[in-house]
């Protein structure tokens, strides 16, 4: 089956990896406007790219929007494994997630385009979402699911759920976390969402 990404197809490598000024220029755009409002001949501009180069790496913009969308997210999974080693987290699940939290959210402040790429990819059209999902089914869920594996052999989550349902869960939630940010909020603040993050976790919406 064909992928949106010719990279992929031609089984290569990502070509934004030898153009980072491509990413750059992407980046800005997508993170300035939504996926039909941004312009691939602005970003070929302020590259100078002509078409032909572009369409001899990329099948078109959804192309290039997914494969910088993927270096984003390799980077920000980088970022993350980089200040947490697997083998060296607490005993305890939660803080282990309460760890990633803190970490997935200092990522997304130290990059204000990165932080508004995803707020405008949140407000996507569903076809352009479920194009990405397609492309990137489960991405990054292998670190929680080490995690939750662990803490399910320790007795530290209960066992009453699959390790799979498990996972979904958390991941939903931790990787929506951003939308809580503002370019005004102060460390003390996120520290306080990603607590009442766990609690939530913990704890539910049950009154008890």
């Amino acid at each position: 089956m064909k992928s949106p990404m010719k990279y992929k197809d031609e089984q290569k490598e990502n070509p934004l990896i030898a153009k980072p000024e491509l990413f750059q220029a992407a980046l800005d755009e997508f993170s300035q406007k939504s996926f039909n409002e941004a312009s691939l001949n602005d970003i070929l501009k302020a590259v100078q790219m002509n078409k032909g180069s572009f369409y001899h790496r990329f099948y078109d913009k959804t192309d290039l929007y997914l494969c910088m969308m993927e270096m984003i997210a390799l980077d920000k999974m980088e970022y993350m494994r980089d200040k947490i080693s697997v083998p060296q987290m607490p005993l305890d699940f939660f803080e282990q997630i309460r760890l990633l939290a803190i970490s997935g959210l200092e990522y997304a402040r130290h990059e204000k385009r990165y932080y508004n790429f995803w707020r405008n990819y949140l407000s996507e059209n569903e076809e352009l979402k479920n194009i990405v999902k397609k492309t990137f089914p489960g991405f990054g869920d292998d670190l929680f699911e080490q995690l939750v594996t662990q803490a399910v052999a320790s007795g530290n989550l209960n066992s009453r759920y699959s390790n799979e349902f498990i996972c979904k869960t958390v991941s939903i939630y931790f990787y929506n976390l951003d939308a809580f940010l503002t370019d005004s909020i102060d460390d003390k603040d996120i520290v306080a969402i990603i607590d009442q993050f766990i609690d939530f976790l913990k704890h539910g919406l049950l009154n008890s």
